[in-house]
């Protein structure tokens, strides 16, 4: 009776060691959440990593650290005692751009760390994004199961004909054990498909490649029978498979809508229509899943999970997952699934505003080419319309140069001629031979330099230039001072200074000639006695001004408003075009960045121009 009674008490303790070992199994276990953070790696004069600032991290990075309100904050700020290797690593990272991967014993915080580390953001890039698990319980799980094998191993060993008769309630403790084990390697399985898809986001921002990868890493390294990612149409409500992996053949034909009907009733039907995620655990005997039923067990699919996605908060689609045993999903598995629907849901947020970013860039810079053209041409016109302003003054310039050469050639003719009549004399010297020939010369030099002065005047302007306002007013009277003294209008040019303009030169020595010109034509039309035309050349406020003055008795009041106009004349058809104060007005104001205004002053009009 007493042996009895002792094998039941090591039974019972045997029992109490096992339970109590497999509730720290799972303890140990039931909390797998992976921590996110990116960084940007600091480095000093000479290239080498000093520190590194936090710019994003998530909930699960403060939880698992216990480091809170990080961001913009450096490393050494944080935690000065930090070693400097791990600067070194995050550098090489952010340098090179090939990813890293290891082992993090964070004794400070007495835990265990599983870290990726991988650059973001293009090769020259110095931010590096870091995902890290939390394998702190995985480690002290392997020393408990460590410790338990060699309590169990010893004890095994004292007391193996004593334990003969626990045999079979062990193996039922093994099974249980079996199935945690398997139970964390579904987890672990589930968590690498969450860690890569993450991984995925960070590197693409295209949505289907997104979906793509989803699919791919839930078949290949999370062991999955099937993944697909549908997308719900607005009007009819049917999911379309846009990436799948593994037994697709389960989806031919197949037919899935959010609608409230035989195929809107189904797990990813549920999870779309209500937006959140749906868990089917018994794929062949739950009723939800009855339309699929055979489907599923031509495929050996036993149990499903389904996760809505929202694009900008609207529900765009889903993502499906088949597991080829029953019970596959736990409590710690939906709450991962949850958490990669979440961050999937948030790339495609990222992907659209990128989207509409670049569109934003893409239609300002074509906005801003039909502008750069549309002010091209505008130019274009301007300088047509200048040029038409010149030619159109041609025909006082062919004047201007007759009476350049008026004299010149009189002057011409006399000396000429005097050779003839001092041969006849006899008077006919070497001497007066060359100077005859010289000043006939000088005279013949003035005329071509005259042909010269208005072939320039009439060469369009290519690009702006420095130039002296005095010098271009200058050569700008050369062209028409003989028409003015031909008749009798004196010009007086008063210089208060020489500023310099910064434009097209012969535009400015255009406008000039342009009011010179208007008011000889007043002058001589109103028969003023004593015409004058005075020029005051200075600076006001660091702008170069000119004002053109003469005593012709004003501009009428009822025309002061249209001088400016194109088109307007006063004189007439046959002696005007009406582009002259127009085209000078348009050369001041928008090529030169200046303003040309007229008033009446006491003896007649006054044009300033103010550069």
């Amino acid at each position: 009776m007493t042996g009895i009674c002792w094998d039941f008490s090591e039974r019972k303790l045997a029992e109490d060691a096992l339970r109590q070992s497999e509730e720290r199994y799972r303890t140990l276990f039931s909390s797998l959440i992976e921590g996110f953070c990116i960084i940007e790696v600091l480095f000093d004069e000479n290239d080498r990593p000093i520190d590194y600032r936090f710019l994003e991290t998530n909930s699960a990075f403060e939880t698992q650290t216990g480091l809170l309100n990080v961001q913009g904050k450096r490393m050494r700020e944080l935690a000065p005692e930090h070693e400097a290797h791990w600067f070194e690593l995050y550098g090489k990272v952010a340098l090179t751009g090939e990813p890293a991967r290891f082992v993090n014993e964070a004794k400070a915080l007495n835990r265990w760390y599983d870290v990726s580390a991988y650059r973001v953001d293009g090769a020259d890039s110095c931010k590096v994004a870091i995902l890290f698990n939390d394998i702190t319980n995985a480690k002290l799980a392997e020393k408990v199961l460590t410790e338990s094998n060699e309590e169990l191993e010893n004890r095994v060993r004292e007391r193996t004909g004593e334990l003969a008769s626990t045999i079979e309630n062990l193996n039922v403790e093994i099974v249980k054990r079996e199935l945690a084990e398997e139970s964390v390697i579904r987890l672990n399985s589930l968590y690498k498909v969450v860690s890569e898809t993450s991984q995925a986001i960070v590197r693409t921002m295209d949505r289907e490649t997104i979906f793509n990868e989803f699919c791919r890493i839930a078949v290949d390294d999370g062991k999955f029978k099937l993944a697909w990612v549908g997308l719900v149409d607005e009007e009819s409500g049917v999911l379309s498979i846009v990436a799948a992996k593994g037994e697709t053949g389960y989806l031919d034909d197949i037919k899935i809508t959010a609608n409230v009907e035989l195929t809107g009733i189904g797990p990813t039907g549920i999870s779309v229509r209500e937006g959140t995620y749906y868990i089917c655990n018994d794929f062949l005997g739950s009723p939800v899943t009855r339309p699929w039923h055979e489907r599923g067990r031509a495929h050996g699919i036993r149990a499903s999970a389904s996760i809505a996605l929202k694009q900008e908060g609207q529900v765009i689609g889903a993502l499906t997952l088949y597991a080829d045993k029953k019970d596959f999903f736990d409590q710690q598995q939906t709450e991962l699934l949850q958490q990669m629907g979440a961050d999937v849901s948030f790339a495609l947020d990222n992907i659209v505003r990128e989207t509409r970013r670049k569109e934003a860039e893409r239609a300002l810079r074509d906005e801003t080419i039909e502008r750069l053209w549309a002010t091209e041409a505008l130019r274009e016109k301007e300088q047509m319309l200048i040029q038409q302003s010149r030619q159109a003054a041609m025909g006082e310039m062919i004047g201007n140069i007759a009476h350049q050469w008026r004299q010149p050639l009189n002057t011409l003719g006399l000396t000429v001629q005097q050779l003839s009549l001092y041969y006849d004399l006899g008077e006919f010297t070497k001497e007066f031979l060359d100077n005859s020939v010289d000043k006939s010369m000088g005279l013949i030099q003035h005329m071509s330099q005259t042909i010269d002065d208005f072939r320039n005047y009439f060469r369009p302007d290519k690009e702006k230039v420095e130039f002296k306002v005095q010098e271009a007013i200058a050569s700008t009277l050369i062209l028409i001072e003989d028409s003015f003294k031909s008749q009798l209008i004196g010009i007086e040019l008063v210089a208060k200074g020489d500023p310099v303009i910064h434009g097209f030169r012969n535009e400015f020595a255009q406008v000039v000639l342009n009011i010179l010109n208007n008011a000889r034509d007043v002058l001589m039309e109103r028969e003023i006695k004593d015409p004058k035309v005075t020029i005051t050349i200075g600076s006001e406020n660091d702008r170069a001004v000119v004002i053109i003055a003469d005593n012709a008795g004003g501009i009428p009041e009822e025309i002061m408003g249209k001088i400016f106009d194109p088109y307007f004349t006063t004189k007439g058809p046959q002696a005007g075009t009406g582009v002259g104060l127009f085209m000078s007005k348009t050369i001041i104001d928008k090529n030169l960045g200046g303003s040309l205004t007229a008033q009446n002053i006491a003896a007649g009009a006054e044009f300033r121009i103010e550069v």
